[in-house]
Order: structure tokens, then C-alpha cells, then sequence
């Protein structure tokens, strides 16, 4: 895979919860990421690894990266973590680099990246995992 794929988005969410919180939920969702397995879905876009994403690095407490592939791209989705200083707040970054080769690709990227699906996957994703890190203070 190559090491630096091209630059798509990031998106970002503060989280009112302490690094250490949102950091157990980010690797808590790093563990379950991914379409389950093997399903139809998987067997037609051929993932690898069969999940989707797997880790492929990490800087434990402040970024980890998923990555994977199938027929129609090569995908990497980062997550760092800042915090003001506080312990308070976390503000939680989610970046993806992702190539689309062929026509294929393109035509996937239209549909995926052009609708503005992966936006909305992406939102929706920091959400949850901000939810999980301000439930695990409780």
C-alpha cells in the first residue's frame, strides 16, 4: 500500500472528555471498524483485509491510521488527537487519503467522495466515538 495516498478530508469534533477517554474510544472503534465479514458486500468489493480497515500505525494516546483496499480504492483513515492543555476537552481529527485508480475508481469516487456520502459517514463516525469518550467519564 503505498505510504502517502492522496489527501481527501478531514473532519474534526471537541469532545468534552479527557485525551485519555477519547483515545480508549477511538481504539475501541479501530477494534470493530470495518463491514463485518465475510459478507456479500465484501466478496463484491473484494476488502482487504476482509473487515475493511485494519491498523496499520499508531502514536498510543495521540494518532492511529486504518487502512485497506479493495477493487475500486486504496484507503487510509487517520485519527489524531489534540487537547487545549485543559484535560477537558479533546478535539478528535478524522483524515482520509485515498486513491481511485481506473475508471472504475473514478466512477466509485463520484458515488462515494461526489454525493457526499463519505462526509456524512465520516460526521456521523466522530460523533459516535465522541459519544462513547464523554460516556466513558461517566
Amino acid at each position: 500500500m503505498p505510504t502517502q495516498l492522496p489527501y481527501v478530508d478531514t473532519h474534526a469534533v471537541t469532545v468534552p472528555a479527557a485525551p485519555e477517554q477519547v483515545w480508549d474510544a477511538v481504539t475501541r472503534y479501530a477494534e470493530q471498524v470495518g463491514f463485518g465479514g465475510p459478507s456479500l458486500f465484501q466478496r463484491a468489493l473484494a476488502t482487504v483485509p476482509v473487515r475493511g480497515f485494519e491498523v496499520t500505525d499508531q502514536d498510543a494516546g495521540t494518532r492511529l491510521v486504518l487502512s485497506g483496499r479493495h477493487r475500486f480504492s486504496v484507503y487510509q483513515l487517520s485519527f489524531t488527537l489534540e487537547s487545549p492543555g485543559n484535560g477537558q476537552t479533546t478535539t478528535l481529527h478524522a483524515t482520509t487519503r485515498a486513491a481511485f485508480p481506473g475508471v472504475s475508481g473514478r466512477l466509485y469516487r463520484a458515488l462515494v467522495i461526489g454525493t457526499g456520502l463519505h462526509v456524512i459517514a465520516t460526521r456521523l463516525m466522530l460523533r459516535a466515538i465522541g459519544r462513547a469518550g464523554v460516556s466513558d467519564g461517566d
